[in-house]
């Protein structure tokens, strides 16, 4: 299908489609509506051109119109399926980001190693068989308290020994004579006091 010229779409940024950008004459057999971006060195028909794109209008005999790009123009170059931009003095690919591809599944882990049984452990050896406790011999039967002897029967007291007589007192000395006593008064000489008279 033949692309024809509108006018009012050359002046939007983004552009129709172009068959090839890295041509510097025409490619010959090219049909109207044709459009290809001029190389750097452009001769024939495409002589001056460097960067314009060139529309072709007819094939009998073969003619060109150019459009001279405006910075930040873009179009999709067939050949290369994709889009390129106008910088203001060369056509660069408009790098378009796609979307970040899905990661990778992680890598399945290996198995641990299984870890060795520990050894068993040896048995304990039994210990040594007590020797059995020797019989204790009997007590030896404990022999009767002897009889203890009767009390002896206490003796008699002794009589107590007769108290002696206690001695005469000697007589005592005759006393001297007194002196006279006063009036009334008479010593007795055998009763040994005074008598005193009336």
């Amino acid at each position: 299908m033949a692309n024809y010229r509108v006018p009012v779409l050359e002046h939007f940024s983004w552009q129709p489609p172009v068959k090839d950008k890295d041509l510097s004459a025409p490619p010959g057999g090219e049909s109207k509506g044709d459009r290809y971006i001029v190389g750097a060195t452009p001769s024939g028909d495409w002589t001056g051109h460097a960067n314009h794109i060139a529309l072709c209008t007819g094939t009998g005999p073969t003619t060109w119109s150019f459009d001279v790009p405006v910075e930040g123009w873009q179009c999709w170059i067939q050949d290369e399926n994709v889009y390129y931009y106008f910088t203001g003095a060369a056509w660069v690919i408009l790098a378009v980001q796609g979307e970040s591809g899905y990661s990778g599944y992680s890598g399945i882990s290996g198995y641990s190693g299984i870890s060795g049984a520990d050894g068993d452990s040896g048995y304990s050896g039994y210990s040594g068989i007590s020797g059995q406790d020797g019989v204790s011999g009997y007590s030896g039967i404990s022999g009767y308290s002897g009889i203890s002897g009767q009390d002896g029967a206490s003796g008699y007291s002794g009589y107590s020994g007769i108290s002696g007589y206690s001695g005469i007192s000697g007589y005592s000395g005759i006393s001297g004579y007194s002196g006279y006593s006063g009036p009334g008064a008479t010593y007795d000489s055998a009763y040994e006091c005074l008598i005193i008279g009336a």
